[in-house]
């Protein structure tokens, strides 16, 4: 046993601890790409064939989304419109909402009324009450469907149901009409 021991002992580095490699290599906080991350975790899933999972697919679409939202936020939107468009694939009904309103405003992607209505038909079908509300507002008026004030209402409903604000008060302008 004792031999064992100071083999071990006289091993080298064997009594450095993980911090000290950590100061001893002189790698700085923060230092790791941040995108490699999920990079990796995207690449395994789906290679591993894991989104099949729904938590995975969950996280997965969410960080999209945020890519998404982080590209808009820089001035990029048909880069963010890409990342809606992955999001989107995977079932996230926010994306669903910002492709349609990008489509309805023509924000990095040509105007497109029929379409924008059909993304935010979808959204509003997967429970988010502000694409509820918007695809009310093109029914009302008529923008890529025809005008129709009781689907307009019947999404008015539903977003306000949702706590959406704007709903509600759409849902009053058509009690006031």
């Amino acid at each position: 046993m004792g031999g064992r021991e100071r083999r071990i002992k006289a091993f080298p580095g064997a009594n450095i601890q993980p911090k000290d490699l950590m100061e001893t290599q002189d790698i700085k906080k923060n230092s790791f790409p941040v995108w490699i991350l999920p990079a990796i975790f995207l690449g395994l899933a789906v290679l591993g064939g894991t989104l099949s999972y729904p938590w995975v697919k969950s996280r997965v679409s969410v960080w999209m989304y945020q890519e998404g939202l982080a590209s808009q936020k820089a001035g990029n939107a048909a880069g963010a419109m890409e990342w809606f468009r992955k999001s989107s694939i995977l079932g996230c009904a926010q994306a669903d909402y910002y492709l349609g309103f990008c489509y309805l405003n023509g924000l990095g992607v040509a105007r497109d009324y029929p379409l924008a209505v059909g993304w935010l038909q979808k959204s509003a079908g997967e429970g988010n009450p502000s694409a509820a509300d918007l695809a009310g507002y093109c029914f009302l008026e008529g923008w890529g469907v025809a005008k129709d004030e009781s689907r307009a209402f019947a999404y008015f409903y539903d977003s306000a149901r949702g706590g959406n604000p704007d709903g509600e008060n759409n849902l009053g302008e058509c009690y006031l009409n």
